[in-house]
């Protein structure tokens, strides 16, 4: 098993790990396949270890993908219990309420809740003990949380990914947190955003609030809080995306969406449910690309890849109805990303 020291944390997705800041020597003994194990300087004597699905060791970007082996990760939970016990009685106090962590995989709780996901949520959080507390509570309530710890890999998830909120701390490296929301507003991505900072000040807040966040929580804070504020704006987002998009448009294609009815140059077309979700999604995705991993979850409720051609199967019976006998197609491949529904 290959072994790499002084690693850190990029990014967190669901099932896999993006550990960057590796030694460029250590990695370029390494190979897509192989069992490895990094040690993560933030955190200690912990240690990640899973198989290497992608490796980069040009110098400037050197980091390796990383599916993590669940049964074997015992030493990386039990290495930081203590921290994030400590972290969450220093920053809630008696207050924190009954969110304990539960080390659950998304599927624990999609059995306890019965249902999809509440929101898909972006942390941006530098610090690895808030990060791991934030994540753990968010994901007890229903949430599937990415973590991104700089401001550039928070910037890259939340103008590519399919996200309800943005959870951001204001002092990031490589990017501020307030720079990154107004470089989202400015490309007209108005995922909801709730600033986590120390930063408390009268001014720091309505300058956070003006430079396009929705709500501001300073820290030390109760998780509760935190969960209360989270849903409240998913709430918000998720009505007034009901209200102003009930019909949705690309070029001669028209989806109802209370109606469920689907029209294309004035001709009715007839979809079964999981059909329409995924038209849905593409359409409400439209002109940008649309992962594997996202239609599975978002319309199948699978947080993980079942192996099998679903997907691909309904794929082509909706291309089928949507684009055979029409001219252009709409519905395109985007070969080794996903799918995209465009114009032209």
């Amino acid at each position: 098993m290959s072994i790499c020291e002084e690693s850190s944390i990029s990014l967190v997705l669901p099932d896999r790990w993006i550990v960057a800041n590796c030694k460029e020597s250590q990695l370029a003994g390494m190979a897509p396949g192989e069992a490895a194990r990094f040690a993560v300087d933030a955190l200690g004597s912990a240690r990640l270890t899973g198989r290497i699905e992608q490796i980069s060791p040009a110098a400037g970007s050197e980091f390796a993908v990383l599916k993590p082996d669940r049964q074997r990760n015992r030493q990386f939970r039990e290495g930081t219990a203590a921290h994030r016990r400590a972290h969450r009685n220093r920053q809630a106090g008696p207050s924190r309420g009954e969110l304990e962590p539960s080390y659950s995989c998304n599927r624990a709780w999609r059995s306890a809740y019965g249902a999809k996901p509440i929101a898909r949520t972006l942390l941006i959080e530098d610090d690895t003990e808030t990060a791991l507390y934030v994540t753990e509570g968010l994901q007890q309530i229903g949430h599937v949380v990415v973590w991104a710890a700089t401001g550039p890999d928070g910037l890259f998830q939340a103008s590519h990914g399919d996200y309800e909120l943005i959870v951001a701390d204001r002092m990031l490296p490589g990017l501020d947190g307030l720079s990154l929301v107004r470089n989202l507003r400015g490309a007209d991505i108005q995922t909801p955003v709730l600033f986590l900072t120390t930063m408390d000040g009268l001014d720091a807040r309505v300058e956070g609030l003006e430079g396009g966040g929705d709500d501001y929580l300073a820290k030390p804070f109760a998780m509760p809080e935190l969960a209360a504020r989270a849903n409240a704006l998913v709430r918000r987002a998720q009505h007034l995306a009901t209200l102003a998009q009930t019909r949705l448009v690309v070029a001669d294609l028209e989806i109802d969406l209370l109606t469920r009815a689907v029209e294309r140059a004035g001709k009715p077309i007839e979809l079964q449910p999981q059909e329409f979700k995924l038209l849905e999604f593409l359409m409400q995705n439209s002109g940008k690309v649309v992962t594997r991993r996202m239609l599975l979850e978002r319309v199948w409720g699978l947080d993980f890849d079942p192996g099998t051609t679903v997907l691909e199967s309904h794929m082509s019976r909706l291309r089928a109805k949507v684009d055979r006998g029409f001219g252009a197609e709409l519905i395109h491949t985007i070969r080794g990303y996903g799918y995209m529904i465009r114009a032209s």
